[in-house]
């Protein structure tokens, strides 16, 4: 049960066959001894840490690059007055300033 680079496919593997492979035994885990061993030469099991944005108001920016936010707003801000319509363009902004922070939300 090799991959294309000579590995094994550890998606076909059994559960005792991927502990045994790796050194564990499934009731005990791995020794102290060894798991210290593996955290040096593999580093601590944790995920990266992404980079903190600090600037909310980039994010929220960043959320009028959508075409329809711009067709929104452009409607928006043209409804009141060649049309007359203040209601239409006051509802259509805050359409874009919900979906904006709704999507920002969505990111973080």
């Amino acid at each position: 049960m090799s991959g294309p680079r000579g590995g094994l496919d550890w998606h076909t593997l059994g559960a005792e066959q991927v502990l045994q492979s790796g050194g564990a035994d499934g009731q005990r885990g791995l020794s102290s001894a060894e798991a210290a061993a593996r955290a040096r030469r593999f580093g601590p099991n944790q995920l990266a840490a992404g980079r903190p944005s600090h600037a909310h108001w980039h994010g929220f920016l960043r959320q009028y690059s959508d075409l329809m936010q711009i067709v929104l707003l452009a409607a928006g801000i043209g409804s009141p007055y060649p049309l007359k319509q203040l209601g239409t363009g006051l509802l259509l902004i805050l359409l874009t300033l919900f979906n904006a922070v709704m999507g920002l939300q969505q990111e973080g």
